[in-house]
């Protein structure tokens, strides 16, 4: 694609002159990468070099937006964007308003903050006929989802869970061998943390616990796979560097649930030939984002901060990284809008040359 010379700050509507890119046969969904190399006018001197990652191919994943005009359906766009997945996200108003849920591999129901109605009868009736006649896979979650199916046919013999009670604890940790070793810190007051407990399946069993042992999340493994978070997805804390974050628990789930998982681009097997930076993600961000590497061989790497007027903010990262494809997270909860650069240097521990690129962030809060 090629944009014709533009006047400083002018724009060109690539809305009105669109460029189309075909996924290329048998690859798949996945995320692709796109160079844009920016040239003045009269020289042809490289004014900018920037790196654009979109999802590419059919969606793999749906998120059904259920909760009521709420904001739900954002802390699990961020999540699955992270983790580099393809999926279509549809605003509810019935279930037979919904695409063809045979369609995709696994189905996120996301109801929020809605206490009641969060599935009707109509909506579990599709669902059982996905799940048992397709084979699909359903992650549930929502503040209400307890409380107002505990009681429910649906709750106890599909997703093949037991509601027990709520507790005011806001920390999780993972005893699945999915999510083996992490914790998740989770927004609440007391009323929406529901105890849920498998239902005795051999197929069932606990994928999170509240700190103390109650169970948090129960997950299904038999004909269709499922899981039934005792909470909102979108309550789990994101930034906070103490605890895991959403897409680390949503990325074993997807996979599980799938059979695949989420790459950019071509499949990222071996080692790089050569040293690069792609751009950070998400981008513009708020708090958290991460910035990928590739490195072609075992390397000390400094990645510093500075701010628009060039002066030094701190260092985001100096350690050992082996040869591969290598991600950093940035935590900026602690810096004020704007733009921002980070600079990273990479030198080969038996020798060669040292490699620097800038690369340029955009913090919004």
């Amino acid at each position: 694609c090629y944009v014709p010379a533009l006047p400083f700050n002018g724009q060109h509507d690539l809305a009105a002159d669109p460029f189309q890119v075909e996924n290329a046969p048998f690859t798949g969904p996945r995320w692709v990468e796109f160079r844009v190399d920016v040239n003045e006018a009269v020289s042809g001197d490289s004014v900018a070099t920037l790196w654009i990652y979109a999802p590419v191919g059919t969606p793999e994943l749906l998120l059904v937006d259920d909760d009521d005009g709420g904001i739900a359906e954002i802390g699990h766009q961020e999540a699955l964007d992270n983790i580099r997945r393809v999926y279509r996200t549809v605003e509810y108003s019935s279930a037979s308003d919904l695409p063809p849920l045979e369609d995709y591999l696994a189905v996120i129901w996301a109801c929020g903050e809605e206490m009641v109605n969060t599935l009707t009868n109509e909506d579990q009736t599709l669902l059982l006929d996905y799940l048992e006649n397709s084979g699909g896979s359903l992650l549930l979650s929502g503040r209400g989802i307890v409380p107002d199916l505990g009681e429910t046919d649906f709750f106890q013999n599909v997703l093949h869970a037991q509601a027990i009670a709520t507790t005011p604890i806001v920390v999780l940790y993972g005893v699945d061998p999915l999510v083996e070793n992490m914790s998740f810190f989770i927004f609440g007051d007391g009323s929406n943390q529901d105890v849920i407990e498998a239902d005795g399946d051999p197929d069932a069993g606990l994928l999170l616990t509240y700190a103390g042992g109650q169970g948090a999340a129960v997950k299904y493994d038999g004909t269709y796979k499922t899981c039934v978070l005792g909470f909102g997805f979108e309550d789990v804390q994101s930034g906070n560097p103490i605890f895991d974050q959403p897409e680390d628990l949503l990325d074993p789930l997807i996979t599980w649930m799938t059979g695949t998982t989420g790459v950019e681009g071509d499949e990222k097997a071996g080692i790089p030939a050569v040293y690069r930076v792609g751009q950070n993600y998400p981008n513009p961000f708020n708090a958290e984002t991460v910035i990928p590497l590739e490195l072609p061989r075992r390397s000390a790497v400094k990645i510093e901060l500075y701010n628009l007027q060039g002066q030094h903010i701190g260092s985001i990262y100096d350690g050992i990284k082996d040869a591969g494809f290598s991600k950093i997270r940035f935590n900026a909860s602690g810096l004020s809008s704007g733009v921002y650069f980070y600079r990273v240097t990479a030198e080969g521990l038996e020798g060669g040359e040292k490699f620097t690129e800038l690369g340029k962030a955009l913090l919004l809060k």
